[in-house]
Parts: structure tokens; sequence; C-alpha cells
């Protein structure tokens, strides 16, 4: 296949591979999480009560405000009499958009055939599966929705130069949304400063014109990061998160930054290579807690590689740069660094990393694209195999995955 020549309705065809990923979740019940926040939450089963779906904590007794997706959670509630199938059917919607919407933006940036193959990973990822096959995982899928629709126009907005007022402020609402889904979408800011930092490239204006056009964008984004933050603090008081998790407890800052290293490694390999999936993560399997010890190294060792990547690709490969470069930063607010975290890893906080991931295997992809052509018909078609069979090999665990969240016997043996 030449490059540039892709199948006629890429949008059908990535909706139709996630559709297929996650379809096996939609009878699944209420499981876990799901318990708490959605059966036995008395603040969704209702919608007479705006002020009290928009002035209480996600949590019953929690510190964390999502108000836009508990108000999603009424709507749903309300619409399926309490029946899960309305919520499965919604998570599944979410993640067909999502993808769509990924394929979109790496379309905007990657030739059609990588674009479409990292696209195509993307919406089989089986590191998806907590998210979508997981009630409450919709606060995800809702946050990437607009953290990717405000990447998205930024870019296809910018090619004409500075923003208008009326664009500027179409992405404060996307930055807004994405907050009041879910607290990782405040990186939604730093998400479109990366992507005009890394894409300018050797032909873009100076930084000085550069910053002068996007000054007005960051001054409404942290507007709105600002007054989403002042909201939180009326409504609960307090501008702490989840409670520590028990595992880093007792550790100093400098403790728990250091353990965290441990947690690189899985999530490289989750990224990347999510073969094995569990619902928990934690000490003593990952050993946050403890000495310094391999897992420490070979994190650490990760960290410095992908710097090294990023300041090699950005000028060359960019897309690669960018998407190291998103995955640091859609995995700070829950890698224990900057604030104390509920969790010390899970699957469900990937789903916004998954997109800097596979933006970067993408820029893989177009880079190595020219000499696979050059190197002949045999190798186009080893490399088109081996693209089908992972593609296929993803979807299948997608699929065998979204079962184990079937209901609370299946899920916790």
């Amino acid at each position: 296949m030449k490059r540039g020549r892709l199948l006629g309705r890429p949008e059908l065809l990535l909706a139709a591979l996630a559709l297929a990923a996650s379809a096996a979740g939609i009878g699944n019940g209420f499981v876990y999480d799901d318990v708490p926040i959605l059966l036995r939450n008395a603040t969704v089963h209702q919608l007479t009560d705006p002020a009290g779906l928009w002035g209480s904590a996600y949590w019953p007794s929690g510190l964390l405000y999502r108000p836009l997706t508990v108000q999603l959670f009424a709507l749903e509630w309300a619409l399926g009499a309490g029946r899960p199938l309305v919520f499965h059917l919604v998570n599944v919607l979410l993640l067909l958009l999502v993808a769509v919407l990924f394929w979109r933006l790496a379309r905007r940036l990657l030739e059609p055939l990588p674009a479409f193959a990292a696209s195509a990973l993307f919406a089989v990822h089986p590191v998806h599966v907590e998210a979508v096959a997981n009630g409450v995982g919709q606060s995800e899928l809702l946050m990437t929705l607009f953290a990717l629709l405000a990447v998205e126009r930024y870019l296809v907005w910018r090619q004409n130069g500075p923003l208008g007022l009326r664009r500027r402020v179409a992405l404060a609402v996307f930055t807004l949304g994405a907050i009041l889904s879910k607290e990782t979408g405040y990186v939604t800011p730093f998400l479109l400063l990366s992507a005009e930092a890394l894409l300018g490239g050797r032909d873009a204006p100076s930084w000085r014109v550069r910053l002068r056009a996007m000054g007005p964008v960051l001054f409404l984004q942290f507007g709105v990061v600002l007054a989403a933050f002042l909201l939180r603090l009326i409504v609960l008081g307090a501008a702490a998160g989840e409670l520590t998790a028990p595992a880093l407890r007792n550790l100093s800052p400098v403790e728990r930054i250091t353990g965290m290293l441990a947690a690189v490694p899985q999530w490289t390999r989750l990224l990347f290579w999510p073969a094995h999936l569990q619902a928990e993560y934690g000490p003593p399997a990952l050993p946050v807690t403890g000495g310094f010890g391999l897992a420490h190294v070979l994190g650490l060792l990760i960290l410095l590689l992908a710097v090294a990547l990023v300041v090699w690709c950005w000028r060359i490969w960019p897309v690669i740069a960018l998407g190291l470069v998103w995955i640091a930063i859609a995995l700070a607010p829950v890698s224990n660094v900057l604030v104390a975290s509920g969790v010390i890893l899970a699957e469900r906080t990937l789903f916004l990393p998954s997109a800097g991931a596979m933006l970067a295997l993408g820029g893989v992809l177009a880079a190595a694209l020219p000499r696979i052509e050059s190197a002949g018909a045999l190798a186009r078609r080893t490399a088109a195999f081996l693209l089908v069979a992972v593609v296929l090999a993803g979807l299948l665990r997608s699929a065998e995955r979204q079962r184990v969240w079937r209901d609370e016997a299946t899920f916790f043996p």
C-alpha cells in the first residue's frame, strides 16, 4: 500500500474496532467502586436537586469533586431506572467518540498510514478496559474526550494564526469540561502548551511571536483552572484530593517520590505491551516501599532515556517528543509526585497517558515507514501482518478482559 492511501472511512473502521473491543462489557453489573458511587449514592439517584449534584463530593465520604460526571450519572440513573446497562452503553459510546477524536488528532500530526495504525492500537488498547468496563470509569472517558478535543481544535485553529476570542473561549470551555469530569483535566493547558512548544520545529516563528500568539489562550486557560479550583474549594472546603494510599502514608515526600520509580517500568509495560492486567497494583509486587532495588534502577533508566529521546526527537520527529511529554503530563496528577494520590497505580488512570503513548508510537511508525517502503514488498507485507496481528491481539485481550468486570463474584477472585 502506498503512503497516503487508506480505507475509505477510517472513522467507521476505528469505531468498529473500539466497539468490538468493548461490547462484551455492556452487560456488566455494578462492580467495585460502582457500588458506593452509583448503587448506594443517593446523590445520583435524583435530578430534582441540581445544587445537590453540583455541591457534593464525588465520593460520598471523600474529597474528590467531579460534578459534570455526577450530573451525567444522575441522568443515566433516571434514564435506566438504576439499571447498569445504561451506564455501560454510555461508556462504550464515549470510547467510540474518543477513538474517532484520537484519529482526528493523529491525522493532524501524521500521514494517514501511521495515523491510522496509532489510532487502531488506541481503539483496542487493553489498558482501557477498566475505564470502560467499570461504570465509574466514565470520569476518565469524559475527561479524556474534552482534553483531546481541546488539543485537536487548538492545532486546527492555530494553523490560521492567533486565535480569536470565540475560539479561546471554546478552548476554555473544553478545559473546564475536562476538569469538572475528573481532576486530571487540570493538565489540559499544559497539553496545549506542549503542542505549541514541540510542534513548531525549525521553521517556527521566534518564541516571542509564538508566546504573544498563545498568551491570550493561556490567560483564559489558567483563568478557568483558577475558577475550577476555587469552586472546588467552596464546595469541599479543602484543596486536598484523595486520602493517601495506605502503602505511602508513612513516607516522606522524598521517600514517596523515590519509591514511585518502581512504578515506571509498570507504566511503560502497561502503555506499550499490556499483556498482563490486574485490578490492584501495590506492595510487595510493586516495591514502592523498602529499599532501592532493581525496579527503581530500571525506572530511573527509563526516565532518563525518555528525557534523552524528547531532546533528540523534538526537531526531527516532533510527534514522538510530544507523545512522550504527553505521557509525563498526563501521569503527573496520579504519580504521587506532585501530591499523594489514593492509589499507587491503576489501569484506569492510564487512559489519557495512553493517547500520548500511541502518538509516540505513531511517530515511530512514521519515521520507519520510508525504510519499510524502500525495503521491498516482503518488508511491507511483514510490517502490515505484524500490525494487524497486534491490533487483533489487543482487541481479543480487551474483549476477554471486559468480562472480568461482569459482577463482583467474578471480579474479586
